[in-house]
């Protein structure tokens, strides 16, 4: 079976790959065609500076909400063998389908990632910027979402519940590139609630969004424990992950600076001020 390194290594190489045909068949065409296509990896890059400084711009709302956040998952640990213990034993066969074709499509980066690169794709092609700029936000939010999910599960090294006989919630490996105890935090979950909360945002003034995406998020979440595939500490840290790598790239930054595609077809630093 593939597993969650295997899968992000294949999907980054077919988006790189996907990014330098577009590239090289753009610029034989025209420069202006080639630097909506850089805005891919571009923007992907400056993103994931905008979110690893955001807290430097934090106000006090903001740092309560981190430390509330970080409360609930710290809580969540506690009651790990319990919710295990409890969730294996409430099998149906409406919970498996729930999971299956609900709770993991939704959460698979393969899925959600991919999907959005290709909507994106041909939305941008066929000029139809209402479909291609929310996947585009969707795109980079769950990108960036499992590539610190993976960053965190090797520095993490936790056992899966399924991974011991008995269960063990307290086996963690530390730091290490082995390819086994990968179950903090959940790939599944934070690439859902980066999705819910990306798009949630770009549609701040269509509730339904938020009505529909969340409980779709909240859904992989709980199948993941229902699979016996995390611990319920797993989903929630992240979920927690996944809303704040969302939220911050759906929502505009009042300063920019960082990399941008310039008239002559490369890259060049840039600044700008939205009033």
């Amino acid at each position: 079976m593939i597993n969650y390194f295997q899968k992000c290594f294949l999907l980054t190489i077919l988006l790189l790959f996907g990014w330098s045909k577009t590239a090289i068949s753009q610029s034989e065409s025209s420069i202006e065609s080639q630097k909506s296509y850089l805005e891919l990896p571009v923007e992907t890059f400056n993103d994931t500076k905008r979110i690893l400084l955001s807290p430097a711009k934090w106000k006090g709302k903001d740092w309560a909400l981190a430390a509330g956040a970080v409360s609930l998952t710290a809580l969540s640990f506690t009651v790990d063998d319990e919710i295990q213990e409890w969730s294996q034993q409430s099998f149906s066969t409406t919970g498996d389908a729930v999971a299956k074709y609900i709770g993991e499509p939704f959460g698979n980066p393969i899925i959600v990632v991919g999907g959005s690169f290709v909507i994106y794709t041909v939305a941008k092609i066929s000029h139809h910027p209402e479909i291609s700029d929310p996947t585009l936000t969707a795109f980079k939010a769950t990108l960036i979402a499992g590539g610190a999910t993976g960053l965190i599960k090797i520095l993490a090294h936790r056992a899966r519940p399924d991974e011991n006989i008995p269960p063990d919630s307290w086996d963690w490996g530390g730091p290490s590139f082995s390819m086994d105890n990968l179950s903090f935090v959940s790939g599944h979950s934070a690439t859902a609630f980066a999705l819910a909360a990306s798009m949630s945002t770009y549609y701040k003034d269509h509730r339904w969004v938020t009505w529909v995406t969340y409980p779709l998020a909240t859904v992989t979440a709980l199948s993941r424990v229902y699979d016996n595939r995390h611990w319920f500490s797993d989903v929630v840290g992240g979920a927690v992950l996944g809303i704040f790598i969302g939220k911050t790239v759906a929502m505009p930054d009042k300063y920019k600076w960082g990399i941008a595609p310039n008239s002559k077809g490369g890259t060049s630093m840039s600044f700008t001020y939205s009033f």
